[in-house]
């Protein structure tokens, strides 16, 4: 049997080598899971379309949201919604063109 200078055997080596590899992976794809996991849980239809910023802490957003756009103004810890509109849908070009 191989050993070291110290009397080990080369073997526990080569075991310790492969557990840490084996739990290098399991932590990997436990890692992948969740952050697939998040992602699912909490992606949402909610969409910042453009953001203004007005003076400190008062900023102007466009939102969209489940087919529809917010016009929204928000100042220190208060949002107030300014319009809604239907979210239009966008003219297909080819029915716009001249033969």
């Amino acid at each position: 049997m191989l050993t070291n200078s110290s009397g080990i055997p080369i073997t526990y080596y080569v075991q310790i080598i492969l557990t840490l590899i084996a739990l290098l992976g399991i932590l990997v794809v436990t890692m992948r899971l969740t952050k697939f996991y998040k992602t699912k849980k909490y992606s949402s239809e909610i969409k910042i379309v453009d953001r203004l910023p007005i003076d400190n802490n008062v900023f102007l957003f466009i939102v969209e949201a489940n087919d529809s756009r917010y016009f929204l103004s928000c100042a220190n810890k208060t949002v107030t919604v300014l319009d809604k509109n239907k979210k239009e849908a966008k003219e297909d070009e080819t029915e716009n063109t001249i033969p």
